[in-house]
């Protein structure tokens, strides 16, 4: 197609919101078991949910949706890393992950061959990814309801003039339980709706994810992951103190350093150590991982699935004293380059991208030619000596065109990575690093949304 073409004007925009917080509740049509149960006994139906969903994923080809995930989510943390020296970065790799799925179901040609390679689908069918996402999907938000809240929501938001395939809807729908809407994307007050549906799916920790929809903008793919985690072991704030926290360029801050003994999973290598804080239960967890030294770069550079496997496999029940310092911040950043870079090449590409299978063929936006043309991603993190509450959002746009170890002392006093992830499947939720306890909002510039827009049924214009 000539490069002309694509000036149709047409945009698919996708977002991921993925949150940690508190109290959830399921917003429209959601994967979400656990949103309104925590603190109450998991029922048969939930256990049996987990237990089926846990085995479907570490059998045949399943495992490699978690595994292709996290080592994307590892090479885009790396690569944020690096262009982001100094400032705290954390990244959700299931919620983005999810949103690359749910644009391979209406990908085709070169470009669902990228998707699937970055994503390291292999051999696997559109079917068997749909359905390993499933499983995943219904297993995290059923894990843990008595000390773990975890939800996950997709929806589907579709401009009134734009038909979408009902083979991409049933789809989505069925595998990912999105729900679909219609919006007048001309009317000011569009953004609002879908700002006003990643806000409570987030529990307000991610208020905006778009600004204003553009004039070319046909479609937003959102994929909400919620998380609430409450410690196994909760620390005292009684023993919560002022220590020093050395950062990469030899300054020093006083920062709140919360303190617990007891037997906690650990490990120690030539370059690392590292502490498993579990949540709840024990099957989701934090693992905090400090350099020896004190550059943490060294880490991130190293920070892959095998050396990270390696880590885990080195764990032993260890008494030990852990020192790790409160910290809350909000992280954003434009991802075109580093997913570009991971291999994503030709879907934001005007003349190479092949979204065709998004789009109802025998409807006049069935000719319109799509592409990738932005990808967000926001985060929030807040650890304190409760548990852990996180938020991401992920925007993407398209456009036409065992032994005891005694007195272990375990300090997080310089920059150190975390990961928050299921100790049995090793689907990560949340990866990231702490450079500065203190440093409370990274590049987010987020504009104030206009209000009160009402979504209408999908084939419906707003309003009607």
């Amino acid at each position: 197609m000539k490069l002309g073409h694509k000036l149709l004007g047409v945009s698919v925009i996708a977002i991921a919101a993925g949150c940690a917080g508190t109290n959830s509740n399921g917003i429209g049509s959601t994967s979400s078991f656990g949103g309104d149960t925590l603190g109450q006994p998991q029922s048969q139906f939930q256990q049996q949910v987990v237990t089926t969903a846990t085995q479907a994923m570490q059998t045949g080809n399943a495992p490699q949706i978690t595994g292709g995930e996290n080592q994307l989510g590892f090479t885009l943390f790396q690569k944020l890393a690096k262009a982001e020296a100094g400032k705290n970065v954390c990244i959700s790799p299931v919620s983005i992950g999810s949103v690359l799925s749910i644009l391979y179901n209406g990908s085709a040609g070169d470009t669902r061959k990228q998707i699937g390679q970055t994503l390291a689908f292999g051999k696997l069918s559109p079917d068997q990814v749909n359905d390993a996402n499933k499983n995943l999907q219904s297993m995290l938000a059923n894990l843990d309801p008595n000390k773990v809240d975890l939800n996950i929501a997709n929806s589907l938001w579709v401009d009134s003039g734009t038909a979408l395939s009902t083979d991409f809807v049933q789809k989505d729908q069925q595998y990912y339980t999105a729900k679909v809407s219609s919006l007048d994307f001309k009317a000011p007050e569009s953004p609002a709706a879908i700002n006003d549906w990643v806000k409570t799916s987030t529990h307000g920790k991610i208020p905006t994810i778009v600004d204003t929809i553009p004039s070319d903008a046909r479609l937003y793919v959102v994929n909400a992951v919620y998380f609430n985690g409450t410690w196994q072991k909760p620390f005292d704030k009684n023993r919560t103190q002022p220590q020093t926290f050395s950062m990469a360029d030899g300054t020093q801050e006083q920062t709140p350093m919360m303190t617990q003994s007891g037997s906690f999973p650990y490990f120690i290598s030539a370059d690392a150590t590292g502490v498993v804080l579990p949540y709840g239960s024990g099957r989701l967890e934090m693992d905090v991982v400090l350099p020896t030294g004190q550059d943490v770069t060294v880490l991130e550079k190293k920070l892959t699935p095998a050396v990270y496997s390696s880590w885990m496999k080195s764990l032993k029940p260890t008494s030990i004293q852990v020192s790790i310092p409160t910290f809350k911040f909000e992280y954003s950043s434009n991802m075109n380059d580093t997913l570009k870079a991971a291999g994503l090449t030709n879907a934001f590409d005007p003349q190479k991208a092949d979204f065709s299978g998004m789009l109802d063929k025998t409807a006049p936006s069935g000719t319109q030619k799509l592409y990738l043309s932005e990808v967000k991603h926001k985060t929030f993190i807040d650890v304190n000596e409760r548990g852990t509450e996180a938020a991401a959002a992920t925007s993407a746009q398209i456009s036409t065109m065992a032994s005891i170890l005694p007195g272990v002392r375990f300090t997080a006093d310089h920059p150190f990575l975390y990961v928050i992830r299921d100790s049995i499947t090793g689907s990560i939720l949340f990866t990231g690093v702490v450079m500065d306890p203190k440093q409370a909002t990274g590049d987010s510039g987020d504009k104030k949304p206009t209000q009160g827009a009402n979504p209408a049924p999908l084939g419906k214009s707003a309003g009607n």
